[in-house]
């Protein structure tokens, strides 16, 4: 152990240690209450849906207040075809060589060929098409049911929905298509048809998207009737922050009040002082000076529920002596205050010195002048 360390005040020491500690959770607090950013107390929202069943809704922060109603009449959907049921254990009555079909995709147009054997069996024929097709890399797959003992069908589907997906499938050369029944269409493709705020719109999935993507609503099911999505603001939120804005000033300043006498405080409190912190009062905050304030939660919350602007402004809007209030926690945070403890003794090879002692907020010590402001390497 150093003698330096052996000499300090320990309790000074973690005194100005805990002072940084409220310096910096009333800075946090501080930030998250005057934010404009999406991550803001003021800025946080709720919503909420009539029936998540059939409507869910999802925001951000960026989201403007208010209440759509939401009616869905026809979700979006893929294609589907399904063959005839062929018997597995057939002989295909195909003749041997290239069939070529065609396949329309979107605005897509490719010929497909399947080479067909004397010897192939049903199953293997509705096999060899279903590789081709997806072979040919379309938005397209596959698969083969079975129906019953002897039958198979060939499914497919298209990946995305809506009708700007839709395929058909016909002969070019041979009738596999034909032969396979392959062009029976079990689902169609279809657009999404939903009303907002007696609005008509389309889409080819099933959500709507609103506001830049800060409001997107997602389709499970048709609705007869309205759904009603309603956006709000957290005023909970806003409410447990601002007591808690209250607790960690009240804490911050009670520290603040047994170190005042150091200039460099002395200076910022004035600085402090000067600032109208009246505002605070209007929303339910009585300041009587700056060491303390008082929260009365009905007023807050009155304000809250009936001029909800008027509480953002006082915390968003710019607030000088919230401005400077944040600025000071900042250079407490920062170690860019230095406070001077007189007629500190230390020992020096056995013989006690007296001499000015130098703490930081940080706990930092130095023995002269001209080490105030340096980076030292002696921590409490």
């Amino acid at each position: 152990m150093s003698l330096l360390q052996k000499s300090i005040d320990r309790d000074l020491c973690s005194y100005f240690s805990d002072f940084k500690e409220r310096a910096e959770e009333l800075l946090l607090i501080l930030k998250s209450i005057t934010s404009t950013q999406e991550e803001g107390v003021f800025m946080s929202k709720l919503v909420s849906s009539s029936d998540d069943s059939k409507v869910e809704a999802h925001i951000t922060n960026r989201a403007e207040v208010g209440i759509y109603n939401i009616k869905v009449l026809k979700l979006a959907s893929s294609q589907k075809n399904l063959s005839d049921g062929l018997y597995i254990k057939e002989f295909c009555l195909l003749d041997e060589g290239k069939h070529i079909f065609t396949l329309l995709y979107g605005q897509k147009s490719i010929d497909i060929s399947v080479d067909i054997k004397d010897e192939d069996k049903n199953d293997t024929v509705l096999e060899k098409l279903l590789q081709a097709i997806e072979k040919a890399n379309v938005e397209i797959y596959g698969n083969i049911e079975c129906y019953g003992k002897y039958k198979e069908k060939l499914v497919l589907n298209g990946k995305n929905k809506g009708r700007s997906n839709s395929f058909k499938l016909f002969d070019k050369d041979g009738r596999i298509i034909s032969y396979t029944g392959i062009w029976n269409v079990a689902r169609e493709a279809k657009n999404a048809e939903f009303i907002i705020n007696d609005i008509s719109y389309e889409n080819e999935e099933n959500i709507a998207i609103l506001q830049d993507e800060d409001i997107i609503l997602k389709f499970n099911e048709v609705s007869k009737r309205n759904i009603e999505i309603k956006i709000w603001n957290d005023v909970r939120k806003v409410e447990e922050n601002i007591e808690s804005f209250k607790k960690k000033y009240n804490l911050f300043f009670k520290r603040l009040k047994k170190i005042k006498s150091y200039k460099e405080i002395e200076d910022e409190i004035k600085i402090l002082e000067e600032k109208d912190i009246k505002k605070l009062n209007e929303i339910g905050l009585k300041a009587d000076n700056i060491y303390y304030i008082k929260l009365n939660k009905n007023i807050l919350r009155k304000n809250l529920k009936d001029n909800y602007e008027k509480v953002k402004e006082v915390f968003m809007i710019r607030n000088d002596f919230l401005l400077e209030l944040t600025k000071f926690c900042s250079q407490l945070v920062e170690n860019k205050f230095t406070i001077i403890k007189d007629n500190f003794t230390v020992e020096k090879n056995n013989e006690e010195i007296n001499s000015k002692a130098v703490y930081t907020n940080e706990g930092k010590i130095a023995f002269t002048k001209e080490e105030i402001g340096k980076k030292m390497d002696y921590i409490c």
